[in-house]
């Protein structure tokens, strides 16, 4: 069994179980044939992940805040884009492993599962289902398609845009393939009644 728990200064080999130096180590020089020589990772239950997403400018942010401030949910506190690569969803499991789970179950102790938001994880939920079969949740946010065409950020010029037409019609199609292949596993949640009435909206995160 390899844990993902313990001190960074005890990373590595202990009494036969792996812990997270070695597998940053291997993911980092992207050798699929060494990842796949490590035990195969076995997770319990406050391993498993909770993946928000949905298009930019839809809300990702907002809903991801809220859930992670439950005292049951560990929280990776920036977007990961751990599977937007084209890398074996093994070795992106464990860059994700190392770079935050680790940590937002180290640094909140009643966590019995853990969230992760990156926008463009809703291009890759084959990818992301694969590796954790029905363990893994999808909760997606949509928000009006001219809302978020037109929603500015900070970090871009006056005159700039984070999302195209294109993309959020794009990305909107991603998230409804895999409402319609995932149904067990995937909510949806619209912008406009997470921001009227929040409190519902998250106790239906909560009861999914």
């Amino acid at each position: 069994m390899i844990s993902i728990l313990g001190k960074k200064e005890d990373l590595g080999m202990q009494d036969g179980t792996y812990l997270v130096q070695p597998m940053e180590v291997l993911a980092r020089q992207k050798s699929l044939a060494n990842i796949k020589s490590i035990p195969i990772l076995k997770l319990n239950k406050n391993q498993y992940p909770i993946f928000v997403s949905g298009s930019a400018r839809s809300g990702t942010t907002l809903l991801h805040s809220l859930i992670a401030a439950n005292s049951q949910i560990g929280n990776c506190y920036n977007e990961t884009n751990a599977f937007t690569s084209n890398d074996d969803p093994l070795i992106c499991y464990y860059y994700l492993l190392y770079r935050r789970t680790l940590l937002c179950l180290q640094r909140k102790k009643t966590a019995i599962r853990w969230v992760e938001k990156t926008p463009k994880h809703c291009r890759h939920i084959d990818k992301i289902h694969k590796l954790f079969k029905s363990k893994v949740k999808f909760v997606f946010i949509i928000r009006d398609g001219r809302q978020v065409c037109t929603s500015k950020h900070k970090r871009f010029k006056p005159t700039e845009y984070t999302t195209t037409p294109n993309r959020w019609i794009k990305e909107s199609g991603y998230i409804l393939k895999a409402l319609e292949d995932y149904p067990n596993d995937t909510l949806l949640i619209r912008y406009e009644g997470l921001v009227k009435n929040p409190n519902d909206t998250v106790d239906s995160v909560f009861n999914f």
